[in-house]
């Protein structure tokens, strides 16, 4: 449960390569029934495995923000369904 580095938030666009590489893939679409965006999970933990490959092997979990302090208060890891339209991860 160790913070590997600083969070990016939703509102950094430092992934849209990544995200325009995911988006360009049918099989995502249709895996997520979304457009990939800069903002997204996904798109943000592939930049960090191009930019950040050290970081990147030691990923074990990725939470949400606010699943981290959930984290924090119950010890679990959990994140919630509504959430995985703005991942890229699931529908």
């Amino acid at each position: 449960d160790k913070v590997l580095r600083p969070c990016i938030l939703w509102n950094d666009t430092r992934s849209h390569v990544e995200a325009a590489a995911l988006d360009a893939d049918p099989r995502f679409r249709k895996l997520t029934g979304n457009i990939v965006f800069p903002g997204f999970t996904a798109p943000k933990l592939a930049w960090v495995k191009n930019n950040e490959p050290a970081i990147f092997a030691r990923v074990a979990k990725v939470l949400l923000p606010k699943d981290y302090l959930r984290l924090w208060l119950t010890g679990e890891h959990i994140s919630e369904m509504s959430d995985s339209a703005g991942t890229s991860w699931a529908r």
